[in-house]
């Protein structure tokens, strides 16, 4: 085996190794970054999406959605109307007397009267104009 060792030496001295230099070697890459995310192209090509972090890693999220701003929204106060008209109620005793009036068997206390078959009749008359 050191007959090999001596003879590899001789075929490449140790010398010549040291000042042999690896060659320079540009490797081009190139990020693009959209809505998407970022695209990383050259001979490992990776994705990253937006907005990720790993993790653990904390710190500022600048997309994230944090609390709404105030919403103001003008709302027109409805139109004021004028106060109702109070109308005054018919006067019970005039329909009492238009009853008592028209009908001969008119009763004031059950406000009927009696129909010529002598069943009972609600007084109903019109209004009063």
């Amino acid at each position: 085996m050191a007959s090999l060792t001596a003879l590899s030496a001789q075929a490449l001295p140790l010398t010549a190794i040291a000042k042999i230099e690896p060659p320079a070697v540009s490797i081009e890459v190139s990020t693009t970054c959209d809505t998407r995310g970022c695209f990383t192209f050259g001979p490992r090509q990776s994705y990253q999406r937006p907005n990720y972090r790993p993790l653990g890693q904390t710190g500022p999220r600048y997309y994230s959605p944090g609390a709404r701003p105030p919403r103001f929204i003008f709302r027109p106060q409805p139109p004021r109307l004028p106060p109702k008209v109070r109308v005054p109620a018919a006067d019970p005793s005039f329909h009492r007397q238009s009853c008592m009036n028209r009908y001969r068997s008119y009763d004031p206390l059950t406000d009927s009267y009696k129909a010529p078959g002598g069943r009972p009749v609600r007084c109903v008359l019109p209004e009063r104009r």
